[in-house]
């Protein structure tokens, strides 16, 4: 895939038009209208990280939607889009089984995955108390942890237990880590690796519980352990009894956040130059002004994104580790010694 799909588009051209600018035009030659759409956003993206390429790092602000594939493997801050082959009449279905399927509802149409809770043993059509909506279909997911043979069906979750919850209550934690815990004497203490709990080292935060809470739950603060690079803060909720040596952790059962992690300033730009250049396909000589002024005020944008007017904060800075740090030379102010100086 690429870094914008169709529907990025349809929040600024109506479905009708769309479908106008990116169809074929000579049939002569085979070429899709995919490709059509590919070869526009590639000028684009060539336009845009021409003019901010010495300022930011384009390789991560223009990184490709991946397609999901259970048999690939894919690495934390990947983006993923996962979808279901749709429901077939003709086809027999097994408890668990996931696809997706369309329905019209008020006049919107949704398309959604689905899984199986009864046994569809001849084909039949759509029957809906057969199944369960999982999400939506062609969701994109955030790879929060390194993970294989997944499927992203719900939200990133972590394993539940019987002595903390809330976990969101946790500040400072790397989402992207697990947590392993180990009451130790009148404190819980916190690592990023059972490694770690076991050697007693890299502490990342404490809890003083006591002599034990009495009600659950409860809410205590943690603090900073001995690890200065990684520390904790916010509360833990602890919600039952632990022994004192307890162990437990808290490990991701899903490993993919349902999100959208590109840049929706370069989204918009993008999309306004590839607009005005396929209105310039159609016709050229009658491109809509509104497209016009689209593409000024996105060029506009990138130049001052270039000349460090506009210093958009989530976007990554380039750094060529090749070059070292400017030295300013003669920065000193110049010193008068003289007998009569003040």
């Amino acid at each position: 895939m690429a870094f914008l799909r169709e529907q990025d588009y349809l929040t600024s051209i109506e479905e009708p038009e769309f479908d106008v600018l990116f169809k074929r035009r000579n049939t002569s030659i085979v070429y899709s209208e995919d490709q059509i759409r590919v070869d526009a956003e590639r000028t684009a993206q060539a336009k845009i990280e021409s003019m901010i390429c010495h300022r930011y790092d384009v390789g991560l602000i223009f990184k490709d939607i991946l397609t999901f594939d259970v048999n690939t493997q894919y690495n934390i801050g990947e983006l993923v889009q996962y979808s279901e082959t749709a429901y077939s009449d003709a086809a027999t279905y097994l408890i668990n089984a996931l696809v997706s399927h369309k329905t019209t509802v008020g006049g919107s149409l949704f398309d959604d995955i689905y899984i199986c809770t009864t046994a569809v043993t001849a084909g039949e059509v759509f029957v809906a108390a057969k199944w369960t909506k999982q999400g939506s279909n062609n969701s994109l997911y955030v790879v929060r942890e390194t993970t294989i043979t997944t499927k992203p069906t719900t939200n990133f979750v972590y394993t539940s237990n019987v002595y903390t919850g809330k976990h969101d209550t946790i500040k400072g934690w790397d989402t992207t880590k697990d947590l392993f815990f180990e009451r130790d004497a009148q404190q819980v203490r916190i690592y990023y690796s059972a490694a770690d709990r076991t050697n007693k080292t890299n502490l990342i935060g404490v809890v003083d519980i006591g002599t034990q809470v009495k009600e659950f739950p409860s809410s205590l603060p943690i603090d900073a352990g001995d690890d200065s690079e990684n520390t904790l803060s916010g509360f833990l909720e602890i919600i039952g009894f632990m022994p004192d040596t307890t162990q437990w952790s808290i490990v991701a059962t899903n490993p993919f956040q349902l999100e959208d992690n590109r840049n929706r300033l370069m989204m918009s730009i993008m999309v306004d130059l590839v607009l005005f250049d396929l209105h310039g396909r159609v016709n050229y000589r009658n491109i809509p002004d509104f497209r016009g002024l689209a593409k000024e005020e996105a060029m506009s944008m990138l130049s001052d994104i270039k000349n460090g007017v506009i210093k958009p904060p989530d976007l990554p800075l380039y750094h060529d580790e090749t070059r070292g740090a400017r030295i300013a030379y003669g920065s000193e102010p110049k010193l008068n010694h003289t007998f009569f100086s003040c």
